[in-house]
């Protein structure tokens, strides 16, 4: 899902953009390209799909990125369970596979999506063992909390910039939730600020998504990367004053205990 690496930033924003997508069928260069995948899938070479691999490969969050070949191998049989090998080994490459302009080509509703340098780019699909894992690790990251923001339904954000740490949850309600503390504080401890009720705003294409928060005069903006997105950063933290921005930090890191 999306690529929190620059690659991946959120892999969410494709998905809410397939509908404005130039979807087509593949160009005879790009069926090549396929092919080599499906290749080394039917002849169950795991070392040879490991190689067409584009690193680092992003887990939903808090399953770990998949950092290179070694590690590959070894969470092989936990990413790709019999639904997502079948699925794949099973596709047929005119009918199953389509460019979906500058995000690469997708199986079906993009299970497994390849870029156009022949690289398996992400798989937004999760094996019951996966998710086994993910459960345990949000519980886990749950208890870290402070008992006043412990609950929600799904974490959305968990960034790091220069001064703040930065939560974005989901509620049961839908509702979107922001939390920060001071740099020097552990998230353990009670929240310096919280904010309910917030946006997400994605443009046109789907290519930039910003989650927005108000708080009387001021309006927080977190920004987010995304693929291929040519900056340095995961995303930006930007603060409003009656309308004038006051304040801009760069996220230096990302949360998996969400």
């Amino acid at each position: 899902m999306m690529k929190l690496n620059k690659k991946t930033t959120l892999i969410s924003s494709i998905i809410l953009s397939l509908s404005c997508a130039n979807v087509s069928a593949l160009e005879p260069k790009n069926e090549r390209l396929v092919k080599k995948v499906l290749q080394a899938f039917k002849g169950k070479n795991i070392n040879a799909i490991a190689a067409l691999v584009a690193y680092p490969l992003e887990r939903e969050a808090p399953l770990p990125a998949i950092k290179n070949q070694k590690e590959f191998i070894q969470r092989f049989n936990d990413v790709f369970d019999q639904h997502l090998l079948g699925s794949i080994v099973r596709s047929n490459i005119q009918k199953d596979w389509d460019e979906v302009g500058w995000r690469g080509i997708m199986l079906g509703d993009g299970d497994v999506w390849i870029n156009y340098d022949g690289q398996i780019s992400a798989i937004n699909y999760q094996s019951p063992t996966e998710l086994m894992v993910s459960n345990r690790l949000r519980a886990k990251g749950r208890r870290a909390l402070h008992r006043s923001v412990s609950q929600y339904a799904k974490s959305v954000l968990d960034w790091q910039t220069k001064r703040f740490h930065i939560r974005v949850d989901e509620l049961k309600n839908g509702q979107l939730r922001y939390t920060s503390w001071s740099k020097n504080k552990r998230v353990s401890e009670q929240p310096d600020l919280v904010l309910h009720n917030g946006e997400l705003k994605v443009d046109g294409s789907g290519r930039n998504q910003s989650y927005v928060f108000y708080n009387k005069n001021y309006k927080y903006q977190l920004k987010v990367n995304t693929i291929g997105s040519s900056s340095a950063t995961y995303g930006m933290l930007k603060v409003f004053k009656n309308g004038q921005e006051v304040s801009s930090e760069a996220v230096i890191s990302v949360g998996r205990n969400q």
